[in-house]
């Protein structure tokens, strides 16, 4: 396939009870082509993964795996793509998974939506024996610009010390944690926002409100970022809305809506 720089062909296999469809797409870098709606918040997606997610009332983010540390990634443009679509209607949830070469490898990237969840889980494989140290997840708060003054973050801290406790990380202007397990937002809104990092990976503030994923093995020895060829390497995460109360959300309905001009 032989496609400008920044154009992606994405096959879409969509869901439903009354059979199975599928096209083939394509969509610039920057492009929205679908956009992900659930009672509490909605999503962008564009390029393979790259979200925009707007939590009403409360924050936006950005979220991606390709991100800007270009040092480490000899070919960072995603060069071809293809993605599923699955809906289901009785767990009222979606699946978008996506499949793309990326940095000297593949990555099968797979983003899960409920009412109350976002979760994220990528897994790389290099063709090439490869030191994935840098590798992460990035998480930037778009919006409010200005921090709420009652702001509040509460953070499960990794360190051994620490025993796993839960604890307050202090005034946002001058956030720099590292090594959480959990990061919870509360105070910003309509809703509390938290965010959880699974299996080995852990997160850091690296200043508010830009959050950092990583996964480099067991802890504390941070044990495992060289990756042979063919090896793969998992990193997920998951964001989870909850009332400002504390209370978990109803279940809801999440829909799908594509942006693509039909017949492409």
């Amino acid at each position: 396939m032989n496609l400008p720089k920044f154009i992606l062909a994405v096959m879409l296999l969509c869901v439903y009870p009354g059979g199975m469809a599928s096209e083939i797409i394509r969509f610039s870098e920057n492009g929205d082509w679908g956009l992900i709606e659930a009672q509490a918040y909605s999503v962008s997606i564009r390029k393979a993964g790259s979200l925009l997610i707007n939590i009403n009332n409360t924050m936006e983010l950005e979220a991606s795996f390709i991100q800007r540390c270009e040092h480490y990634q000899f070919f960072h443009d995603v060069k071809y793509v293809r993605a599923n679509l699955k809906e289901d209607k009785n767990d009222n949830s979606i699946i978008l998974e996506f499949n793309y070469f990326w940095n000297d490898g593949k990555v099968y990237e797979t983003l899960t939506f409920t009412s109350r969840s976002i979760a994220a889980s990528y897994v790389y494989t290099p063709f090439i024996d490869k030191d994935t140290r840098a590798f992460s997840c990035g998480i930037d708060l778009k919006k409010p610009k200005k921090q709420p003054d009652k702001l509040e973050l509460i953070g499960l801290d990794r360190s051994i010390d620490a025993n796993g406790a839960l604890i307050k990380i202090g005034k946002w202007r001058a956030m720099q944690k590292p090594n959480l397990r959990m990061l919870s937002v509360r105070n910003s809104g309509k809703y509390v926002v938290d965010f959880l990092a699974e299996g080995n990976a852990w997160m850091s503030i690296l200043k508010w409100p830009h959050l950092i994923i990583y996964d480099n093995g067991e802890y504390p020895n941070w044990s495992k970022s060289f990756y042979k060829a063919g090896e793969p390497k998992t990193l997920k995460y998951m964001i989870e809305i909850s009332a400002e109360n504390g209370k978990s959300l109803k279940d809801a309905k999440v829909s799908f809506k594509s942006l693509l001009p039909p017949n492409i």
